[in-house]
């Protein structure tokens, strides 16, 4: 039996400098079958948007439009906003949950809250995951590098890879939405 890892067994030591690579398919497809629902759902946003932790975890319902195939995020490292295409396989997936009657319900609500009270527990959870996916804990940051390296592979200009992301260094502007939409299709799905 596969040993599985909580977040009270974790701590993370300030002087053990992160690794920032981008994950494999090998590796995506062992995480998010080693996740649950909401983390699925946490990581396939990540995967297709290129956005933070904190970003994705405090996304609510009325940033998503299913018709117009965006989501909105406000970024709280930046302080700007992004709108995002949606890929195919994420709509796909948003389209499969029940949306609440509320609006401004967070799509994922336990990370949500985790994000609102306590921000490091939303990590810790995150390396807990990958430890149970038989992963090295790398933090959330590899799956955002993971749609860097996806969008490059295309091949997409890496000044457009990191707008899709909302790189702080590259600018944004909503008339690249045709073009996020185009090189977004191109995405393999991962499921």
């Amino acid at each position: 039996m596969k040993k599985r890892h909580n977040t009270s067994t974790l701590t993370r030591h300030r002087w053990a400098p992160a690794v920032h690579k981008p994950l494999t398919l090998e590796q995506v497809k062992a995480l998010t079958n080693a996740a649950s629902p909401e983390w699925l759902g946490m990581i396939l946003l990540a995967l297709y948007t290129g956005q933070r932790l904190l970003d994705v975890a405090r996304i609510t319902w009325d940033a998503v439009d299913l018709d117009k195939r965006t989501v909105h995020f406000p970024m709280l490292k930046s302080s700007r906003s992004l709108t995002m295409p949606l890929a195919l396989a994420l709509l796909s997936y948003l389209k499969s949950l029940e949306r609440p009657a509320n609006p401004q319900a967070p799509l994922f609500p336990a990370c949500f809250e985790d994000a609102r009270q306590r921000p490091a527990r939303v990590s810790l959870r995150c390396s807990t995951m990958q430890l149970n996916a038989g992963l090295k804990p790398v933090g959330f940051h590899c799956l955002r590098l993971t749609f860097l390296y996806q969008m490059r592979n295309l091949p997409v200009p890496a000044g457009e890879a990191r707008t899709s992301a909302g790189h702080t260094s590259a600018p944004y502007s909503p008339a690249c939405m045709d073009t996020l939409k185009h090189n977004l299709s191109k995405l393999q799905p991962i499921q």
